[in-house]
């Protein structure tokens, strides 16, 4: 399909070289100019290649409008086209398709972000009549790998939002000016949707609490998203911004007031239910042989996260599938209960107790679940 978007754009491309040569200026800026918005919807969607191909053919399209009109007009045109190529390059844009169903166990957890995030959102009119707010901020914190990143996915998938993902990145930029520039045009993007989610990946390293020591950029950036973050406040946008920190005591504090990140939600490892949950989830696609205790992998993995356990069952269809290899392809057999066992004693839970006591002492002082 973009292929013959891209046909198309060449063929007015072509069509304003004629009425250039003419001389009939206003009919080649005419085509020129169609020809931009169909590369810019090439730069949107299309492939690498693609892309390469409508973001040369577009700068060649502004160059021709420049030797036929006015300076106003090639600035009109080129700014029009820096503000899409921009918007494109840095805004890493996903559409989860993971659903709330698809995540084992934190129930509790669950609840609160629908309540918060998704409820008012796809029921606006109650929620205004009880002046409930849609949008806002909501920060997910607690260890690595207990599924921060897949529950604010899951979010965007059951409000069928735009989903933006930013982080240092994408944000921060060796120029002068446009590391706050990058953060303007985000918000902007995500207006002209209308309903939009803001993720921010690794929150306490674009949002840090800021000292003396920091970088000059950074104490540019920070003030900018608080600003920014404030319009969306008070212009009704909804627009809602999720942060996944495993270091919330490192964000900077204006960050965790009311109005903006005024939804605090701790991530804590499985419990013992979610952990049955979870080693089902990892094992319902994988071949297995014989009956799994799932109540016994549950209790022998206490402290385990999900990624911890996603580990374990990756690491015994590894096994297996060595053991396959290394046989000759002559013992063909599935994932059984010895396999799993074996794997937990290969690997070990990435979280300890005394991590476990800093998000304690954390949601005690900050906590508002």
């Amino acid at each position: 399909m973009h292929e013959l978007i891209l046909a198309e754009a060449n063929k007015k491309k072509m069509r304003g070289d004629v009425f250039r040569s003419q001389g009939k200026k206003e009919k080649a800026v005419h085509e020129y100019l169609k020809a931009l918005e169909l590369y810019r919807e090439i730069h949107k969607k299309g492939s690498p290649a693609l892309k390469d191909i409508a973001k040369y053919s577009a700068h060649e399209c502004i160059r021709k409008i420049k030797s036929l009109e006015n300076h106003s007009m090639e600035e009109a045109a080129k700014q029009s086209l820096e503000s899409e190529t921009h918007a494109v390059d840095w805004i890493l844009r996903e559409k989860p398709k993971v659903r709330f169903s698809d995540i084992g166990g934190l129930e509790g957890v669950i609840e609160e972000l629908k309540m918060k995030t998704v409820y008012p959102l796809l029921d606006q009119d109650k929620a205004r009549k009880l002046g409930i707010e849609a949008g806002g901020g909501v920060l997910l914190y607690g260890p690595p790998g207990t599924g921060k990143t897949t529950l604010a996915k899951a979010v965007a998938s059951e409000v069928g939002a735009p989903f933006y993902v930013i982080n240092p990145g994408n944000i921060m930029s060796k120029w002068v000016g446009e590391s706050e520039k990058r953060v303007k045009m985000l918000f902007e993007e995500a207006r002209r949707q209308g309903m939009a989610v803001i993720f921010i990946d690794d929150a306490d390293s674009l949002l840090p609490r800021r000292t003396s020591g920091m970088s000059t950029v950074m104490r540019r950036v920070v003030p900018q998203f608080l600003v920014e973050w404030d319009g969306i406040q008070s212009d009704g946008s909804k627009i809602l911004i999720l942060g996944a920190t495993n270091m919330p005591w490192a964000l900077d504090p204006a960050v965790l007031r009311p109005r903006r990140f005024d939804k605090l939600i701790y991530v804590p490892p499985p419990d013992f239910e979610a952990r049955k949950a979870i080693f089902k989830i990892h094992l319902k696609d994988r071949e297995c042989d014989g009956d799994i205790d799932f109540d016994e992998l549950a209790e022998l993995t206490e402290g385990y996260t999900g990624a911890d356990i996603e580990a374990v069952c990756r690491k015994a269809a590894e096994n297996v599938y060595r053991e396959y290899i290394k046989s000759g392809k002559t013992i063909d057999r599935g994932i059984s209960m010895a396999d799993l066992l074996a794997a937990i004693t290969e690997v070990p839970p990435s979280v300890t107790e005394e991590d476990l006591k800093k998000y304690e002492e954390f949601t005690q002082r900050f906590g508002r679940m």
